[in-house]
Parts: structure tokens; C-alpha cells; sequence
């Protein structure tokens, strides 16, 4: 299910509403002088308008908790969204629970993005389903371009994806993947694999691995 504004937070989101119409004749005569006095320039069309209630929607979550602002954003049980994370079109993610996105992570779901339960999107980490690298080769960077390439990505459960790193369009990740810092994905990641810059290990995080790792790590080690 893609997510959607939380109906319980309908006063924020009221507000919201009621911000991003500046230039509307409707629109309190105190707000169109504000913007005519500080001089932006505002141009009032479908794109800009959609783009403006994003933005301002950004800054009205960051006075919200990690928690608040997953609720806001409808995400299931127990995900936590931190300060500056950004969601790309949201309507095209579909997310399990007990995840996190850390802060300044971007997940891009225009292209259309599965993220399995128990999974962090680490900080700073860059999660991609679509890239305009043809639009500027072939000098046609502009709005709407026919060249922007949109692939689904994939992310599985129980995965830590640790920033700064990259996963490019069309990859997919299996299930309990570590991602090193600094790494790219580009394709696919098998279940229980370790992603470092150099490469993949493929499957080496077996159930006693894993069990290994949590004795070592514990304090009593």
C-alpha cells in the first residue's frame, strides 16, 4: 500500500493546505501581501503548486518526533522517520513495519520501491528508482523528459543499509543484507549477503553467523 497522508493529523495537514494558497483570490489578504512584499517570484501551476505543498509539508514535520512523523505520513507499526529523511513520491512506496529512515536519507519511490519490516535506511544513504543520466546525455533535461528511466527497486527485511551509500534503480536486496559504508548497489543482492565497496559476499550471514555476531557484540562479551 503506498503511503498517505495519517487522516488523525488533519490539523497539520489543514494548515498545510491552507499555507500553500498564496495566490489563490480566497486566500487571506495578509498572505498575499506577504508574498508580494518579500518579492517572490511564485509561479501559480499544477507542478509548483504540488511542489510547494511538498515543501512545505517538509518543514512542518521537522517539528514533529521520529515517530509523529511516520504516523503523519501513514507508515505501519513502530517506523520511525528522522529529521531531513526525504520520501520521493510517497504514493509509490510500500514499506513494512519497524523501519527506520535516518537522517538525510533519500528514498525515492517514483519508480516505485518495496522495503520489507525491521529494515534502516541508514544516514545519508541514497535509494534510487529512477535516473535522468540519459536526459542529459542526450540534452533533454527538462520536465516530463521521455529519457528519465524508472526501474522498481527492491529492499528486503531485517537489512541495515549503512550511509554514505547508494542503491541505484532496478537493484534489488535479499533478506538480512548488511550494506557497508560506502558502498553501491547496482542489481542484485542475494538473502544473507554482506555489500562492502570492494564487492559482495554472498551469503555469509547464516543463522550462526548472525548468532556469533550478537555474542560478540553483547555487553557481557
Amino acid at each position: 500500500m503506498g503511503v498517505k497522508p495519517c487522516s488523525s493529523h488533519c490539523d497539520l495537514l489543514e494548515l498545510i493546505d491552507f499555507i500553500c494558497l498564496p495566490l489563490s483570490s480566497s486566500s487571506p489578504l495578509l498572505i498575499r501581501l506577504f508574498f508580494r512584499v518579500i518579492r517572490l517570484k511564485i509561479t501559480n501551476n499544477q507542478r509548483n503548486n504540488s511542489l510547494r505543498k511538498e515543501i512545505i509539508s517538509r518543514i512542518a514535520y521537522s517539528f514533529l518526533t521520529d515517530t509523529e512523523r511516520a504516523e503523519t505520513l501513514m507508515l505501519p507499526e513502530g517506523c520511525r522517520v528522522r529529521e531531513s529523511a526525504k520520501i520521493v513520491c510517497p504514493q509509490g512506496l510500500t514499506i513494512g513495519p519497524y523501519c527506520n529512515l535516518a537522517e538525510n536519507s533519500v528514498v525515492d519511490a517514483s519508480g516505485g520501491l518495496t522495503i520489507g519490516s525491521h529494515t534502516t535506511i541508514g544516514v545519508g544513504v541514497l535509494v534510487w528508482s529512477h535516473s535522468s543520466h540519459m536526459a542529459n546525455l542526450l540534452h533533454s533535461n527538462y520536465v516530463g523528459s521521455s529519457h528519465i528511466i524508472r526501474k522498481k527497486t527492491t529492499i528486503g527485511s531485517g537489512c541495515f543499509i549503512c550511509g554514505p551509500s547508494v542503491v541505484q534503480a532496478g537493484s534489488t536486496i535479499g533478506d538480512y543484507c548488511l550494506i557497508q559504508p560506502f558502498s553501491t548497489v547496482a542489481g542484485d543482492v542475494p538473502d544473507r549477503s554482506i555489500v562492502t565497496p570492494n564487492g559482495i559476499l554472498a551469503g555469509v550471514l547464516t543463522d550462526e553467523k548472525v548468532t556469533l555476531m550478537s555474542r560478540m557484540s553483547s555487553p557481557s562479551s
